[in-house]
């Protein structure tokens, strides 16, 4: 049994949920307005928020998704929207603003009862920590960004990615690729330490990829301190003094490829705009034009002049930018 609180103004449509979900074995709470949603949802405490986009006296469901995603205590609420719009650009709308899944009205009981067990089971799955680094896990991390998103702050999101671990662990087995892995994310977590001013949130997306919020003027100085301890770590690891076999196997090995670091950053100006996806998806399409070029280093979304215009690799060559 789970606690829903449903948000809708039709009263028909309202009761006829709320028996549907009773009748489920879930406990329910209704409201017609998008008011009061955040201080019910404070008391009530729901694993589930159902809601229609739209909404009378001004709060919309787009705004009370907005509202859920920057509060502190209830961003990380489930939100399952509902609407009588189909339209493609609506519905990405919708996630834009922190919907965690979207149906349209009309629309049949059991798949609505699927859509909701489904975002219940992921939800009480999701411990928020992954088992690894003991790092905030990818969930915690999207819910995270689309907070900051939705509260319009000015922050900096950087791409911190170990390449090379495919090899490392064809060599040495996933023992040794996992403790790199760790080893990395507290290297992360130092350079965040180290700048305890810019308030550096650091999450682990799964395998060698980690996502990092931090202040946006903070970047430069963050990556060029992660590239450092990196080298240095290196040097312990992977250099003459202690081979990765001596460190994991007690063994001789020679010819080791270095795992190497590479760092994208992007950023939000705070603007109305914004969203998490393209965040996420700019990110993406920097980190294919720094691999295209073979060079290791950080690398700014030269969009963001906030960021500042230059980038500073491995190499010579002329930094990538979108």
């Amino acid at each position: 049994m789970a606690k829903i609180l449903i948000v809708e103004d039709d009263e028909i449509l309202a009761s006829s949920l709320e028996m549907l979900l009773q009748h489920a074995g879930h406990e329910c709470r209704t409201l017609r307005n998008g008011l009061e949603v955040l201080e019910t949802a404070r008391v009530f405490k729901p694993d589930l928020l159902l809601l229609d986009i739209m909404l009378p006296n001004g709060v919309c469901g787009f705004e009370v998704c907005r509202r859920i995603r920057r509060d502190p205590e209830l961003y990380t609420l489930p939100i399952l929207a509902l609407s009588a719009m189909s339209h493609e650009e609506e519905v990405a709308h919708g996630l834009a603003q922190g919907a965690d899944d979207f149906v349209t009205k009309p629309f049949e009981h059991q798949n609505l009862l699927r859509r909701i067990d489904m975002l219940l089971e992921i939800h009480a799955s999701s411990e928020g920590i992954d088992s690894l680094t003991g790092l905030p896990s990818p969930d915690i991390i999207r819910h995270e960004v689309q907070r900051r998103v939705s509260g319009r702050e000015k922050f900096a999101m950087v791409c911190a990615e170990l390449t090379g671990l495919r090899e490392l662990s064809r060599t040495y087995g996933n023992e040794a690729r996992s403790r790199v892995i760790r080893h990395f994310a507290r290297i992360l977590q130092h350079s965040g330490e180290k700048m305890e001013s810019a308030g550096v949130f650091v999450g682990h997306m799964g395998g060698g990829y980690f996502i990092c919020l931090l202040e946006v003027g903070a970047v430069a100085t963050f990556c060029k301190l992660v590239q450092r301890y990196w080298q240095e770590a290196s040097k312990k690891l992977f250099g003459d003094g202690t081979t990765l076999g001596e460190f994991y196997k007690g063994g001789q090995v020679a010819d080791l490829n270095v795992p190497r670091v590479l760092l994208c950053a992007t950023a939000t100006e705070g603007a109305a705009s914004d969203s998490a996806k393209g965040l996420f998806e700019t990110l993406a399409q920097l980190r294919t034009k720094a691999l295209s070029s073979n060079v290791t280093g950080y690398f700014l979304d030269q969009r963001c002049g906030c960021l500042g215009a230059t980038s500073s690799g491995e190499s010579s060559r002329r930094t990538p930018s979108l």
